[in-house]
C-alpha cells in the first residue's frame, strides 16, 4: 500500500474500509436484503503533503472520501486495486446484485496552484 499519514480521527484523513472488506461482507450485505450497493469514487485520490493552521491548530486533510480525484483512471491504494475492483463485480454480478459507483464530473481534487 502507499505511505499515507496515521489516522487519528481528529483531521480530515482516510481511516479504513476497502473493496476487499466488502467482499469480504457480501453475505452480510445481501443477507440483509440489499441488491445493490453505492460506493465511493474509488479513483485515485490527492494526499496532501502540506498541512495548514486554522486558529492555531495544525490542520491536515487527504482525499479520504473519494472526491479529491487526482487520476480518474487509476485506483486509490487506499480503496485497492482495479483487480480488486473487478473481483467485487463478478462476485456481486454472481449473486445477481449491482454496483453503484459514485463520481464526480464536475471536479477534480484540490488545485494548490493558480496557474
Amino acid at each position: 500500500g502507499a505511505d499515507y499519514p496515521a489516522c487519528t480521527g481528529v483531521t480530515p484523513r482516510f481511516c479504513g474500509g476497502n473493496i476487499q472488506g466488502i467482499i469480504e461482507r457480501l453475505d452480510y450485505i445481501q443477507g440483509m436484503g440489499f441488491e445493490c450497493i453505492w460506493i465511493t469514487p474509488p479513483v485515485k485520490q490527492y494526499a496532501s503533503d502540506s498541512c495548514h493552521y486554522v486558529d492555531g491548530k495544525k490542520w491536515c486533510s487527504d482525499g479520504f472520501s473519494g472526491y479529491w480525484a487526482e487520476n480518474f483512471f487509476e485506483i486509490d491504494p487506499h480503496f485497492g486495486t482495479r483487480e480488486d475492483l473487478a473481483e467485487l463485480t463478478a462476485n456481486l454480478h454472481a449473486r445477481k446484485m449491482c454496483l453503484v459507483l459514485d463520481m464526480v464530473t464536475n471536479h477534480a481534487g484540490i488545485i494548490e496552484s493558480e496557474e
